[in-house]
């Protein structure tokens, strides 16, 4: 990975509920990283932090900003201001 290639690193780090890092982490590995990479994505890495028990972090890299608030705006569903709630 060259610098031209890839110049923007993100790091986004969560704080998850106590007891909810394992299905996290489950969900992040078998489900959203792979579909990130099938979009294009490039994740450097993901996983639990090394120093607590409800930390968890995803470093992701992209060519520009741009390409960054393209990805974003391409991979996040639109909101629909007319949705309906259905109540019980």
């Amino acid at each position: 990975m060259g610098d031209s290639e890839h110049s923007l690193l993100e790091l986004r780090l969560f704080k998850l509920h106590p007891g909810t890092r394992e299905e996290f982490h489950r969900i992040s590995r078998d489900g959203t990283v792979p579909l990130m990479r099938q979009l294009g994505i490039t994740v450097v890495a993901h996983g639990p932090s090394l120093n607590d028990d409800e930390s968890y972090h995803l470093l992701r890299t992209f060519s520009s900003e741009q390409e960054r608030i393209d990805c974003h705006s391409r991979c996040t569903p639109p909101r629909n201001g007319n949705a309906t709630t259905t109540r019980r």
